[in-house]
């Protein structure tokens, strides 16, 4: 959501979107892979959206204020 690479250490994760994105790497519990992906994850170019677009206040105050004028 913030453009950060995440190294998830864990088997599976609840944002199954951060991975298919390229974002987050799962590694386990393994020290190789953990070791391995914080010396070389970057994550991906661009994000798909899934989650937004980081303006939803703004969209927000649009709304409201249209509504109260």
């Amino acid at each position: 959501m913030l453009d950060v690479p995440c190294v998830t250490m864990r088997e599976n994760t609840e944002w199954v979107e951060t991975v298919e994105d390229g974002w987050n790497v799962l590694v386990g519990a393994d020290y190789e892979m953990i070791v391995d992906a914080i010396a070389g994850f970057e994550g991906a170019g661009e994000r798909s959206g899934v989650f937004g677009r980081g303006d939803a206040s703004e969209r927000l105050c649009e709304v409201l204020g249209s509504f109260l004028s």
